[in-house]
């Protein structure tokens, strides 16, 4: 998200410099709005937490620690991405990333059972069928 704020800051500017040079600044609150857009289109079709998992765990790949505490904070989003990585991972790690997934489990469960129908969510249900297929130790 800051590398997001600061291409999208260079944007403006650049929109402002050239608002400068044509004479013309009328345009500038449309540009604004659509560089906005075109922003949160971006983050949404990435998915910055599924993009975090994503990261980490290609980090161990390369030989560094695993960061299961950054693992463990991410939410719903990020659950495929963490599940399909569990099986290249060591068995120590990987007991501790299961556990984690198990308490997230859980709160999403009662989430679901706190709020019913009225606080659907796709990547919750994405990520509770997904935990749900899962033999993961208690929480």
């Amino acid at each position: 998200i800051p590398h997001l704020a600061i291409l999208l800051t260079g944007a403006l500017l650049a929109c402002g410099l050239v608002a400068i040079v044509i004479g013309r600044t009328t345009w500038l609150p449309a540009a604004a709005l659509v560089l906005g857009l075109l922003g949160l289109t971006g983050l949404n079709l990435m998915d910055p937490e599924a993009f975090i998992a994503d990261r980490n765990i290609a980090r161990l790949a390369r030989g560094h620690e695993l960061d299961t505490v950054e693992l463990a904070a991410l939410s719903a989003d990020a659950v495929p991405t963490i599940a399909a990585a569990l099986p290249r991972l060591d068995p120590s790690i990987r007991y501790w990333v299961e556990r984690d997934l198990s308490c997230l489990r859980e709160e999403l469960r009662a989430g679901v059972e706190r709020h019913g129908w009225a606080s659907f969510n796709v990547a919750r249900d994405i990520a509770l069928e997904r935990l749900n297929r899962l033999a993961l130790p208690d929480c």
